[in-house]
């Protein structure tokens, strides 16, 4: 976290680092501080999807389940072709035993994957 600070005392308004730091929060399990650390990289950049999807992420790690489908949405709306935002709410549709929804979802990432592995 040190060198996430030191960034941003260079550069305060770096959202990539503050999703970084985010990301970092959330696997050290402090949920609370990752919310405050992506909200505030998307009040910097507010299309940044990868930010939508950790948000996104940390939301179900809550079990906020309405607040993690809107993120992941909006990563999606921000980025179409974001696979992970993809998977990630196909596996929140999952969760709540919307198995058809989930199924399509996560085939289109997977076809898109195949797709960019064939293509790269």
């Amino acid at each position: 976290m040190e060198a996430y600070n030191s960034a941003l005392s260079i550069q305060p308004d770096y959202a990539e680092v503050y999703n970084n730091s985010g990301v970092s929060l959330q696997d050290e399990g402090k949920l609370e501080e990752a919310i405050e650390a992506f909200t505030k990289a998307l009040s910097i950049k507010p299309d940044y999807a990868e930010a939508h999807n950790n948000i996104g992420l940390a939301f179900q790690d809550q079990g906020h389940f309405e607040m993690a489908m809107k993120a992941f949405k909006k990563a999606i709306s921000s980025k179409p072709n974001f696979a992970d935002a993809y998977n990630n709410l196909g596996k929140l549709h999952w969760l709540q035993h919307d198995f058809i929804r989930a199924f399509d979802l996560m085939e289109w990432r997977w076809q898109k994957k195949i797709y960019q592995s064939v293509a790269g």
